[in-house]
């Protein structure tokens, strides 16, 4: 899954765009995975590429792909935007504010707390994890 022809990408929103973040194992292993499954990829080549081996386009697969799975299972009007505030939302108690900032490529750490974490009361994490349970057991149901 080479490219047939050098792509070149436009600069970065901002210079710490391009730092790393971090992936969960689980994670990393199905990425390892997908590269091996890919075949003879360069360190240049995008893993996951058109059939021409360029970039996907992030919102082609927003609304192809992301907003009808969100769609099926209750969640109306999905963006990239909804999916940052939930991290943002999600990992707040679990690591400190500049872990958010680090993670979320904010520039400063008021951004990630003021504008993107939301305070979630206990009854509503408890529905969430409730709900969580349910779609898993329904995903390992529609595996099966």
């Amino acid at each position: 899954m080479t490219s047939h022809r050098p792509v070149e990408l436009g600069p970065t929103k901002t210079q710490g765009s391009t730092a790393d973040v971090a992936v969960p194992k689980p994670l990393q292993l199905e990425l390892e995975c997908w590269r091996t499954a890919c075949g003879d990829l360069t360190p240049d080549d995008f893993m996951f590429a058109s059939s021409r081996g360029t970039p996907l386009d992030g919102h082609n697969y927003l609304q192809r792909v992301l907003q009808p799975v969100a769609e099926k299972i209750g969640i109306p009007c999905l963006t990239f935007q909804a999916l940052r505030r939930t991290f943002a939302t999600l990992v707040q108690g679990k690591g400190s504010v500049k872990d958010a900032q680090a993670q979320l490529r904010h520039a400063l750490a008021a951004i990630s707390l003021g504008i993107y974490t939301q305070a979630i009361p206990d009854s509503v994490a408890a529905a969430v994890e409730a709900l969580d349970e349910e779609l898993v057991k329904m995903g390992k149901e529609a595996v099966q």
